[in-house]
């Protein structure tokens, strides 16, 4: 027989370790496993007290594992004083529960040789778990650890669980459970898989009598030895996995603060393992003395404990009749006072860190105050959880940031709650197009401007309106010709957004005419000199302008002519008539020359000549054109040699005629 218990400290809450069921194939091996296990049980009889067993027996020959009972008194009852009445009941369950596959229910009056009638020679498997239904639990101090009481336990506990593993019965009241692997030094089987089915940590809500007051969950280093060669203390956690600097498996306990935050208690409140950890230094580090009831992992109601695995897969979770295998490799626990049943249990999970963040787009601009703060977590996943903003949600600059959710966790001792935080990333982002009112009447001049932000009377956008650009879409606006049109204008905001829209404009005929005409100076003339040229100061020119905005295109023409000269004193001077050259200038549109025109070189008399004409589809927009050059200016010619002297003047007549020729 092999030592089950190092420590024993009260009916349990384990947390356990193990990887799997031992088949047993060889008898060598048989030899080395476990050959019996026991539940002791105390009979009260007729008054005495006497231990009664539960063994577990494996055949040498066939590795059967058999149940027997072997009664304190044969010749005694249960309990006299519970005479027709219930007093001790045990059921065996397969894995996972269901019907029982063994009950014996006993009365206080009943022989307790009727208990071994009904269960010697059962066969039990391992995963199978044994329930005791206790009378008395309070006198009724049931133990698996060859005989020891566990003292006390509270009179409310009356439902016992046992599971069945290749390293005996272990107490599954309220268990979580490592599972480990070490094929070097654990049991082999045909495969040569190695089992572990090692106790980490032993919690029990049922307060042992060395425990200091009824609210602590006292804890123990708990091994349960088997296997052929050497005992489980020396199996480590993974055989096959090299140690890092990552955490791999580990216990920690935490109070909670007076700002609701998770703090380690004093002292060393954390068991660490890596792979290569055997049981026996992580039971050291959650029992360091085996001679008290307690350790630095023993817990107070409302205090917290974190189970880590970096394998998930290898936590288990048990509760009487039931267990579930743990998907994460973080999980918490708050350690509450309640009894454990098969749908109860004294370590309730937390959802806390369960929460994950989400990243969320907001439109920029966009309302914050309609933003539900579950949108930027899971905690609506869990009915239990609330939250709220831990930091001001905006929208009002485009780009990235992060926003911390806070997260409280309702927890059961003490109406106390827990806090704890997730952060969000936050993305704002501009999907919006702009919007824009085209103005119901458009209208401009044949070569006039009309700026594309003036085609709008109004103009919104999530961004603003100030860096907005406005473009054309295919055709601009051509205002050189009058009538109505159809541009489409885009106007994109900053982000790239944009929005089309059908623009009508009507064009409207603008002037046509001479716009004004220079005096032409022939300074003093000397009797007898018959030509004389115009005289200009320093950078001074002659000409004339006109504009053509009507925007037909259909053409135009320049003429002049000059009157005679007539003495500006009617008491001097006598008329006569003279000739005005006028070589051909420069005609420019917009301070830039054009060829478009064609000019005249001509000498102007009383009658209409061309000056300039513009064809058809030619001279819209507004024109200077500048009379003769610096080396060929415009000159007074013909000038009669008999000319009286005096003062005189002509006028000179310039007509824009609306057709080229």
């Amino acid at each position: 027989m092999l030592k089950i218990i190092r420590k024993t400290i009260g009916l349990f809450i384990f947390i356990v370790g193990f990887t799997g069921i031992l088949s047993l194939l060889n008898v060598e091996k048989v030899e080395a496993a476990i050959l019996e296990s026991k539940i002791t049980v105390p009979l009260y009889g007729n008054g005495t007290a006497k231990d009664s067993f539960f063994s577990l027996q494996v055949d040498n020959s066939t590795n059967v594992a058999k149940l027997y009972f072997t009664p304190g008194d044969s010749s005694a009852v249960f309990n006299k004083d519970f005479a027709g009445k219930l007093y001790l009941q045990i059921s065996v369950f397969p894995k996972g529960g269901g019907t029982s596959r063994f009950n014996a229910a006993m009365n206080g009056d009943s022989l307790q040789s009727a208990m071994a009638t009904a269960y010697n020679g059962k066969q039990i498997q391992y995963g199978d778990f044994m329930r005791f239904v206790l009378a008395e639990p309070s006198k009724q101090t049931v133990s698996n650890a060859d005989g020891t009481s566990f003292g006390s336990i509270p009179s409310n506990y009356t439902n016992m669980y046992y599971l069945f593993t290749p390293g005996g019965f272990v107490p599954i009241n309220d268990a979580i459970t490592f599972r480990t692997f070490d094929n070097n030094n654990g049991v082999d089987n045909h495969n040569g898989i190695g089992f572990q089915f090692t106790s980490i940590l032993a919690n029990q809500a049922i307060v042992s009598s060395l425990a200091s007051g009824t609210d602590e969950l006292s804890t123990d280093g708990f091994a349960s030895d088997f296997g052929p060669i050497v005992s489980a203390d020396k199996w480590r956690f993974h055989n096959l996995l090299a140690d890092s600097s990552a955490e791999y498996a580990s216990l920690s306990k935490y109070q909670v603060s007076s700002d609701h935050k998770l703090v380690t208690t004093s002292g060393s409140s954390i068991a660490k393992a890596q792979p290569s950890t055997t049981i026996e230094n992580f039971n050291n580090q959650i029992m360091p003395d085996k001679t008290k009831s307690k350790g630095p992992l023993s817990a107070y109601y409302g205090q917290i404990y974190r189970v880590y695995s970096k394998d998930p897969g290898r936590i288990l979770k048990f509760y009487g009749a039931n267990f579930k295998k743990i998907t994460r490799s973080e999980n918490y626990y708050e350690y509450v006072n309640v009894v454990p049943t098969d749908t109860e249990t004294a370590l309730k999970e937390l959802d806390f860190n369960k929460v994950t963040a989400k990243n969320v787009t907001l439109e920029l601009g966009s309302d914050t105050s309609k933003q539900a703060v579950t949108n930027f977590s899971t905690v609506s996943s869990y009915s239990k959880l609330s939250s709220t903003f831990g930091g001001t949600l905006k929208s009002d600059t485009l780009g990235s940031y992060d926003l911390p959710i806070t997260i409280n966790q309702p927890l059961i001792t003490n109406n106390n709650y827990l806090t704890s935080s997730v952060t969000s990333k936050v993305t704002v982002v501009d999907t919006t197009k702009p919007t824009g009112t085209v103005k119901s009447t458009l209208s401009v001049v044949v070569n006039g401007t009309l700026a594309l932000k003036d085609m709008f009377s109004a103009v919104t956008d999530n961004s603003g309106t100030a860096n907005l650009t406005y473009s054309y879409v295919g055709t601009a606006l051509d205002t050189t010709t009058s009538g109505k049109q159809t541009v489409t204008v885009r106007i994109t905001d900053p982000s790239g957004n944009y929005s089309d829209y059908s623009v009508p404009v009507e064009v409207t005929p603008g002037n046509f005419g001479l716009l004004s005409s220079d005096t032409l100076n022939f300074g003093t003339i000397k009797a007898g000199v018959t030509t004389k040229n115009v005289e200009l100061g320093t950078n001074q020119t002659v000409g004339i302008s006109m504009e053509d905005q009507r925007g037909t295109k259909t053409g135009w023409r320049i003429q002049a002519k000059t009157s005679t000269f007539t003495p500006k004193s009617t008491t001097t001077g006598k008329v006569f008539t003279a000739g005005i050259k006028m070589p051909k200038g420069t005609v420019k549109s917009n301070g830039t020359t054009s060829t478009d025109l064609t000019i005249f070189d001509v000498t102007l008399n009383s009658s209409l000549q061309n000056v300039i004409s513009a064809p058809s589809g030619k001279g819209m927009n507004s024109w200077t054109y500048t009379l003769g050059t610096t080396s060929n200016p415009v000159s007074l010619v013909n000038i009669p040699t008999n000319v009286y002297v005096g003062d005189y003047q002509a006028t000179l007549t310039w007509s824009m005629i609306n057709a080229p020729s």
